[in-house]
Order: C-alpha cells, then structure tokens, then sequence
C-alpha cells in the first residue's frame, strides 16, 4: 500500500493528465454522434479480433483433451461394427436364433514414438498393463493396420509396425477373397509387398487389401493397402504384387489397441489339432 502511495504522489501529473484525457474523450463520443459512431466501430473490430485470438489460443490448448474424447468414442463405435462381434447362429425345428456376441474390443493410445527407417521399426505407445494391454496384440489405426504390441510395462506398451521384415500378416482381396501374405522389404514406409496370389486370380492396380479371418489377432476387413503394382514371376505361377500402405506412419498420432476376446480358446482348439 505504502509503495503504491509513493508512485501516485511520484506520478500524480502524469496519472492526472490521463484522467482529463479520458474525461475529455468519454465527453466528445457522449455528446458527438459522429465521433461515437466511429468509437463504437473500432472498439467492436478490436473487440472481435481480440475475441479470435483468444478463442484460437483456447482451442489450439483444446485440442489435446478434444482427440482423447474423439478417439475414445471411435473405439466405441468400433467394437459395435459387425466385424467386430462373433456370429453364434442356433437351428432346431422349433427355433431360429442368431445372437451376436462381442469379439473385439479397443483400447485407444496414444503415440509417442516411433520410427520408419530402420531395419526393424518400432512404436512406443502411452497404454500398458493397467490399462489391459497384453502382448500380441493387434494395432490400427483409423488409416489401417499398424502391427503388434511386442512388450508391456505397467503403463506403456512396444509395438512392432509393419515396417519390419519378421512382421507378416494375412491378406486378402477384399472384392474375390484371394488370399496371401503382406510383408515389408525394407525400402519405402509406403510399400510393402503381397505374396502367394496366383496367377489366375483377377488382380488390377487399385484394388483394396484388407486383413482376413485367418487372422487371430486382427479383426477381418482391416485396410491394408491398395494394389500399385502387378507382374509375373519367372519362377512359378504367382503373381508378385506391390501394394501402397493405408497408413502414413509420418502422420500416426493415435490408435487402437485390438484385443479379441476368444483369441485364447481359438489358439488352444488349432494348437490342439496340431498335436495329431
């Protein structure tokens, strides 16, 4: 209180002439109906644009909570897709049921960090054990598949992208149901290679790749990539396929880790059989 007295006193002519100033304006846009119009023109652009620049500093600091929303209900709606659920179908001479029970169900993560020019790639993701994550499970995007989790932690998770050699995922044409085997060569995080297609299959440059039920991991009819090359191999009767990967891993911030839920009993029934 004591300093504030000392800078009034200090400063009073000056505190002084500002107060006539603003009498004296207050006066001439009260009692002048030009100068008030004008006044209230520039206070309302100042107003306005003052108004955009903290409305844009507000949402630009919005957006962080606005992804985590939005990815949590893609998740959502995700697990309540069709493909997303097991078909259980029950037939008698008196009873007809189809029942849909849920297979896959996502957790939404976020990035943070990754790489795409090393022999082996791989993707740090801020979801682990405490929030469900296991190892060998699927991750997508909402562009496509991404690749495996690999390892978890309490509270983070590894996952192994598609763009490293040892990662292959089953395939298929999503328009005739062809199917192979989608692997990276290592050369462009564009590219990957589809393999096993034979030769008398239809196949033309822009046709869509999706994952199939072969799978145990991913759920089916996930983009993979789309057909950007055909040829033929000199050595046998299939077809050498390049495709274009849905997923642009330099534009990757969220999401989903896949966990199906009858994946444990599907692994003991083939494991099973194996053993014959």
């Amino acid at each position: 209180m004591k300093n504030l007295l000392i800078f009034i006193i200090k400063h009073h002519f000056f505190l002084l002439f500002l107060l006539f100033e603003v009498i004296a304006i207050v006066l001439v846009v009260q009692y002048n109906e030009p100068q008030k119009i004008k006044f209230e023109s520039v206070s309302n652009t100042m107003y306005s644009q003052l108004y955009s620049a903290t409305n844009a500093i507000s949402q630009y600091f919005n957006l962080r909570t606005i992804n985590e929303q939005l990815s949590q209900e893609n998740a959502t709606l995700r697990a309540s897709i069709e493909d997303s659920k097991l078909s259980i179908e029950m037939h008698s001479e008196q009873v007809f049921d189809s029942v849909f029970k849920q297979q896959y169900q996502y957790i939404p993560a976020k990035i943070l960090n990754s790489s795409i020019s090393k022999p082996h790639n791989y993707i740090t993701l801020n979801k682990g054990r405490r929030q469900g994550v296991e190892k060998h499970m699927a991750v997508i995007s909402p562009q496509g598949v991404v690749g495996i989790v690999v390892s978890v932690s309490q509270n983070f998770s590894k996952v192994l992208s598609i763009l490293s050699p040892q990662f292959k995922i089953s395939a298929k044409f999503k328009k005739n149901n062809f199917y192979g085997s989608v692997f990276w060569q290592g050369n462009n995080y564009r590219q990957a290679t589809l393999s096993e297609i034979p030769v008398y299959a239809e196949v033309n440059v822009g046709d869509t790749i999706v994952t199939n039920s072969f799978s145990n991991i991913y759920p089916t009819n996930i983009l993979i990539g789309l057909v950007s090359d055909v040829y033929k191999s000199e050595h046998d009767n299939f077809y050498n396929i390049e495709i274009t990967l849905s997923t642009d891993f330099k534009n990757l911030e969220f999401v989903y880790i896949v966990q199906n839920l009858y994946k444990d009993e599907r692994d003991f029934l083939e494991l099973g059989e194996k053993t014959w």
